[in-house]
Order: C-alpha cells, then structure tokens, then sequence
C-alpha cells in the first residue's frame, strides 16, 4: 500500500507543480493588464506567495527523488484558458478589466487550495507511516439524537 500512496503522492505533486507553473504565468500577464493600484499590488503579491509555493512542491519532489516532468494539470489549463479569453474579450484597461482580472484569479485560486492541502497531509502521513485506510476515529460509529 505504501508504493501506492507514493506513487499516488508522485502524481498529486507533479500536477499541483504544473497547475502552480500555469497559475504564476497566468498572473504575470493578468499583472501587465490590471489598472487598479490595490489589485496590482494583490497580483504581485500573490506571484510571491506562488514562488514559494513552487518552490515547495520542487523540494518535496526532490525529497521523494521525483522530477515533474510533462504532466500538465487540465483543469488549470481549463481556468488558466478562460481567465484568458474573458481578459481579452475586456481589452480596454480599466475598472471592468479589473473586474474580469479578479473573477479569473478567484477561479484559478480556489482550485489551487484543495490539492495543494491534500497533498501535503499525504506527505506528512507518508512521512509517519500512518497509512489506515479507517482511523479508530473514523471507524466509531457516532450516535445523532433523533429529532422531531
């Protein structure tokens, strides 16, 4: 089961690596088009925290003596293509453009948030060697009272 989960553990890095590449090339070109002082100041900000975070995922692959090779994460390639398409349909910069900009990023980064969580739970679980299908807390089952 361990080979499993590592190989499982293998393909969660390398796409959250491919997701967090698309999402910090996808915020340089949304930082070139945004007008508002604040929300660029929000990107840039972003692209930081995105740096670390690449540099997470690389440290941990280099820890399981993985390489991320070509795999490209679809459904960010899906996110990071629509933010596109709507920032250039709003070509004109200015507040709606800013708008669009916001919308985009919303999307790309509530879908960085749930990976990049499991993954690093099944890193740390592979670490201890903690791998039960079912915790004893899990297993329990749990009284509810009724209602009425």
């Amino acid at each position: 089961m361990k080979s499993e989960v590592r190989e499982l553990l293998t393909e969660e890095l390398k796409d959250a690596y491919s997701a967090e590449k698309q999402a910090l090339r996808c915020m340089q070109r949304a930082l070139r088009k945004a007008s508002a002082e604040e929300l660029r100041e929000g990107i840039q900000m972003h692209i930081e925290q995105t740096q670390v975070q690449i540099e997470r995922v690389e440290q941990a692959m280099e820890k399981l003596s993985v390489r991320p090779g070509r795999k490209v994460c679809e459904a960010m390639r899906g996110l990071v293509e629509e933010a596109q398409h709507q920032i250039e349909e709003h070509d004109e910069k200015g507040p709606i453009l800013d708008l669009v900009i916001v919308a985009g990023m919303q999307r790309i980064e509530h879908y960085e948030i749930p990976p990049t969580a499991r993954t690093w739970r099944w890193r740390r679980r592979l670490a201890r060697k903690r791998w039960q299908i079912f915790s004893p807390r899990h297993s329990r089952k749990r009284s509810r009272p009724m209602s009425s």
